[in-house]
């Protein structure tokens, strides 16, 4: 029976728990990215207040980090997935150093698959808001085909459109509400920390960074658990297709 939206939340929460050790590697560097970004564009804007004449330097070498702070996010997004695809299914996990170079063949895919798949969705929701949410929810799991699956381009956004077709309310629910719930947790720990924060006496612009630096970790200690939320509801549909059989007519 297809997992509901409550027992993905409490799967997913004893799932995090119990290899807690094994994500924060991947929280970690996840958070690495936004980090140096949140500095270089700290330093990037005292150069160019201070010495302006190495304003394009500056602007260069920013652009060269935030291209490569993007490669490193997402690559350590498609281990961090193919970490937890193997520990859903075996019950194992391999050293984070495998993830990461098992992760690396499906690159260049899931990249192709990602960018394609934002343009779907961008299209229908400019031409209509509605498309796109539908489509949104039919291609949230293109990812999890070319990591554990092995699928590609077209072969991917059909698998994942069919394993949301005719059920497309049961898995939206299911997507939006451990989210919901896991974003509440977000907020709540960034709120206690910014609080233990603005007891330090700061200015304007060191808080802005640090509260930015605490919102960046805060988000990257969930990232792993959001992960194994939506792969635990991509494992469920595999286990639980949908009938293809359409009924028949009534002679």
């Amino acid at each position: 029976m297809l997992l509901n939206a409550e027992e993905i939340i409490s799967k997913s929460w004893r799932d995090y728990i119990s290899n807690w050790h094994d994500w924060a590697i991947y929280s970690l560097i996840l958070f690495i990215p936004g980090f140096i970004l949140m500095l270089s564009g700290s330093f990037g804007g005292f150069l160019n207040t201070y010495l302006p004449a190495t304003a394009i330097a500056t602007n260069i070498l920013i652009l060269i980090l935030v291209v490569v702070s993007a490669i490193m996010w997402f690559w350590s997004y498609l281990a961090l997935t193919h970490a937890v695809g193997k520990f859903l299914q075996t019950k194992q996990t391999d050293h984070w150093k495998e993830h990461y170079s098992a992760s690396l063949e499906t690159f260049w895919p899931a990249l192709y698959i990602s960018i394609l798949k934002g343009i779907i969705v961008a299209v229908g929701t400019v031409l209509f808001l509605i498309p796109g949410i539908i489509f949104a929810v039919w291609y949230s799991f293109v990812l999890f085909g070319v990591i554990l699956s092995g699928e590609r381009g077209w072969s991917a956004l059909s698998s994942s459109k069919n394993l949301v077709r005719g059920r497309w309310w049961g898995v939206a629910w299911r997507l939006l509400l451990p989210t919901i719930v896991f974003g509440v947790g977000v907020a709540l720990l960034n709120i206690v920390l910014s609080l233990l924060i603005n007891t330090i006496p700061l200015s304007s612009e060191s808080n802005v960074l640090v509260n930015n630096i605490i919102s960046g970790l805060s988000s990257a200690i969930f990232a792993p658990l959001t992960t194994i939320a939506a792969l635990n509801l991509y494992l469920s549909l595999k286990e639980n297709p949908a009938s293809e059989t359409m009924p028949q007519p009534v002679a």
